[in-house]
């Protein structure tokens, strides 16, 4: 990749894990450092599940950015580079949706998820890690050994993918977004996200860990948690969980 102002640039053969090692070391890489690997050892994902993938296959970032908001509103970053890539997944002629809160899916499997998690520096908030793993050149047979409905962009298009191109499309999609955020706040792009949002208004089930709820997604807030409404038009508002659409559950018993 060719880093642009104000995004610079690491590359690792192998690592730990991309989002762990910012963690490790932010204090001595400047903002808006990018870490990118080819292969990690124990890639992180949401809940705290790995993120598996052979050499090559994936792209797997993360992103150091500046603290400018209040903590309960970063998960609009995160939120704010689900658009970037559904955009960028566009360029190659595919449809993406965005599977709250923080799954790429293309006809309901996984290409990309995404992990956000706050950084503070004696209890000041010092800013925030991006990190993404978008599944480029997989081959069938290996996605099979995914516990859940996953594709690549080779799967999809037939084409091996060069990940540095794929890589500055999704920072060139992103930042424009990023710098709106910071100006405009949240609001001014929200409209864009509940445009490619999966299963809006499609009865889902969501696994609250402790109880499963039924309802519809009507959109999200502000400070990004899902808006949902059940049956009888009562509205509810969910800082987390697993969505699944409840149809495609159904499918499966």
């Amino acid at each position: 990749m060719t880093p642009f102002s104000p995004y610079s640039y690491n590359y690792f053969d192998s690592i730990t894990s991309t989002h762990t090692y910012i963690k490790d070391n932010y204090s001595r890489l400047p903002p808006f450092q990018i870490i990118h690997a080819g292969y990690q050892t124990n890639g992180r994902g949401r809940l705290n599940r790995q993120w598996q993938a052979p050499k090559d296959s994936s792209l797997l970032i993360s992103i150091l950015l500046p603290a400018f908001a209040p903590i309960d509103q970063l998960a609009c970053i995160g939120h704010t580079m689900a658009i970037a890539i559904t955009s960028v997944l566009e360029y190659y002629s595919l449809t993406a949706k965005i599977r709250w809160p923080n799954d790429i899916i293309i006809a309901n499997k996984k290409i990309a998820g995404l992990l956000t998690e706050a950084i503070f520096k004696k209890n000041t908030l010092y800013g925030c890690i991006v990190s993404i793993g978008l599944n480029c050149n997989q081959s069938l047979n290996e996605l099979q050994t995914i516990d859940r409905p996953a594709t690549s962009l080779h799967c999809e298009i037939k084409q091996l993918i060069d990940q540095s191109q794929l890589l500055e499309r999704i920072i060139h999609e992103f930042h424009p977004l990023y710098e709106r955020v910071i100006h405009m706040g949240f609001h001014s792009i929200i409209s864009s996200y509940e445009k490619k949002m999966a299963y809006l208004n499609e009865e889902v089930l969501i696994d609250l860990s402790k109880r499963v709820m039924k309802g519809y997604p009507i959109g999200i807030t502000m400070t990004g948690e899902l808006r949902l409404k059940d049956k009888h038009n009562q509205q509810y508002t969910i800082c987390t969980g697993e969505l699944t659409r409840l149809h495609a559950v159904e499918s499966t018993i």
